[in-house]
């Protein structure tokens, strides 16, 4: 498998709205999705980027309706976990974005995320058995939440 850096790098290269490639370091995104609702995070030299795979419907109701998201924090032992309650309606869903307390690219994210104060998310929509590059959004994460992550 092609590491991070290979993999955002060729990501980048694809345009907005565009059908992301299932060959090459690309395949990688293929291979991840299990189900609808997929999130992980790839780790560049310089950044980390969040993704978050979906359906187009879901997608396109969590990016309208980013302002309304709620945001929980909780250690789950081995592993913190974020939780986004975004979308709208019969599209609200739930993304989960795990950090391992032992990976150390995780934990300075997670410091980041707590002095920043942000949280981006580069989405991915599935449609007719293929991926199409969507646009990132930036989530604020409220103050209150925001001291729920731990001085790490």
């Amino acid at each position: 498998m092609p590491d991070d850096s290979l993999i955002l790098e060729a990501f980048n290269e694809v345009a907005e709205n565009a059908v992301v490639p299932a060959e090459g370091p690309l395949q990688l995104f293929y291979d991840a999705l299990t189900d609808h609702g997929t999130a992980f995070t790839l780790h560049g030299e310089n950044d980390s980027v969040l993704f978050f795979i979906h359906s187009e419907d879901i997608i396109e109701s969590i990016v309208s309706n980013s302002a309304g998201c709620a945001f929980y924090f909780v250690d789950i032992g081995e592993t913190f976990l974020l939780t986004i309650k975004a979308g709208a309606d019969e599209f609200e869903t739930d993304i989960l974005l795990n950090f391992s307390k032992t990976d150390r690219r995780h934990m300075e994210f997670l410091r980041g995320t707590r002095r920043d104060g942000i949280v981006t998310i580069q989405f991915i929509s599935f449609m007719y058995g293929e991926l199409h590059k969507r646009k990132p959004v930036a989530f604020n994460l409220p103050e209150p939440v925001r001291n729920t992550i731990p001085e790490i």
